[in-house]
């Protein structure tokens, strides 16, 4: 089991974790704008995003970057996000 901890987006305090092989993915959707890949969710061909629905029932926003030197992140979200 891979257990992914999630951060509090406005304090990075853990907030909880998930279980990754438990939870549903939903990979981000792209298009080609003639150069490279984009994603449709950051409008960038450089950060990505999905989400995952816990097995609790929860959403999680993954968020990562191709830039050098950054982290991902993984913060819980709400339905209406």
């Amino acid at each position: 089991m891979t257990r992914i901890n999630v951060t509090d987006p406005e304090t990075g305090e853990l907030a909880g974790w998930f279980a990754l092989n438990a939870a549903t993915e939903y990979t981000e959707n792209k298009r080609w704008d003639g150069n490279n890949s984009v994603s449709l969710a950051t409008g960038a061909w450089y950060e990505h995003e999905m989400l995952y629905r816990t097995a609790a029932g929860r959403w999680v926003l993954h968020h990562w970057s191709q830039w050098q030197g950054t982290s991902p992140t993984y913060h819980y979200i709400t339905e209406a996000q």
